[in-house]
């Protein structure tokens, strides 16, 4: 299912009761502390011994519930507990619990609460990133999304925990000519691109909202590329004025709705005069606190229309990608700090 981790290996203190329920039923019980220690990229929770406890049922946001015999008081999730990056999902708290179990009614109750992170980084991949040898379909930040973050990341000493990624589950639709087929891609086609970048927009402002109603301090990172360039500008637009305030940064990269002369864009690495592939967007409403970057490289015919540009893309956003993540982080680290 789209946006819900796979469950990752676990340990306990006792062996898991394959095949044996431990059937919790609900009751009135105050929560208790219950430890949860990071291990790496995986974490330990540990709880007060139950003595007359028949089993336990240990309970953690986005991972299967594990039963646990008597006697248990640990249970180890062992490698990843999040993935990088979360496809059409959204990002919120994280609850561990662990009830105790005797003549299938809960005795006690163990609660560990995990508070939102400070920074969300979404991203939308570029036409055609829907590499099925590498990434299932919509699953991926793309190219360009996954080394930016990493350069983010890298800059802020943040990880996949406190500066997590959400990839916008869209087409994505191809355009250009599939040499393989002897045929044009569907993207070609205006009514099938814009479908995919209407489509984009929704999902990518779905999870912005979802997450800011999740976490009400958590700010984001808001990168596009060529195609998901236009959905992520089209998805920041369309937020409510308060959600946009937490937007701490939006990069653009190649953007085919590229407008020269809104002056709520700072064009990096220079202004250049003339509009997207896709037409000209509407200027970006005021978003006083939100830092807008648009990277386009003047030659590049997909923020360039032609005769302007002459090339699709270039490898010269290799070089823009460490930069606006170097730009976006010092601006961050005042914003909001390194989180780390």
């Amino acid at each position: 299912m789209p946006g819900v981790p796979e469950a990752t290996p676990s340990e306990s203190s006792e062996p898991t009761r394959t095949g044996i329920p431990c059937a919790a039923g609900e009751g009135e019980h105050l929560p208790e502390s219950l430890s949860v220690t990071r291990l790496g990229r995986g974490a330990l929770a540990t709880w007060a011994p139950v003595p007359e406890a028949e089993c336990f049922v240990v309970t953690r946001t986005g991972q299967d519930p594990v039963n646990l015999g008597a006697g248990s008081r640990s249970h180890t999730w062992a490698g990843r507990l999040e993935p990088v990056d979360l496809t059409g999902a959204s990002i919120g708290p994280r609850t561990t619990q662990v009830r105790a179990v005797r003549a299938g009614r809960t005795i006690r109750v163990f609660v560990h609460e995990e508070p939102c992170p400070d920074l969300v980084y979404v991203a939308a991949r570029g036409s055609g990133q829907n590499g099925w040898l590498t990434e299932p379909f919509a699953q991926g930040l793309g190219d360009r999304g996954r080394r930016v973050l990493g350069f983010l990341r890298e800059a802020l000493g943040r990880d996949s925990e406190s500066l997590p990624a959400i990839a916008v589950d869209y087409p994505a639709t191809a355009v250009g000519y599939n040499a393989a087929a002897w045929t044009p891609e569907l993207g070609n086609y205006p009514a099938v691109y814009a479908a995919s970048a209407e489509l984009g927009a929704v999902r990518a402002r779905n999870a912005v909202m979802r997450t800011a109603l999740a976490c009400a301090d958590s700010q984001f990172v808001l990168f596009g590329y060529s195609q998901g360039g236009q959905v992520i500008g089209d998805a920041f637009a369309g937020l409510a004025s308060p959600v946009r305030a937490r937007v701490a940064r939006v990069i653009l990269f190649a953007e085919a709705t590229y407008a020269a002369g809104d002056p709520q864009v700072d064009f990096r690495p220079a202004a250049v005069p003339g509009a997207g592939i896709k037409g000209r967007r509407a200027f970006f409403p005021a978003s006083p606190g939100t830092v807008i970057e648009s990277w386009c490289w003047v030659k590049d015919a997909v923020c360039q229309r032609p005769p302007g540009g002459t090339q699709f893309h270039g490898d010269i956003y290799d070089d823009y990608e460490r930069a606006a993540a170097a730009s976006a982080a010092t601006a961050i680290r005042a914003r909001v700090g390194t989180g780390a």
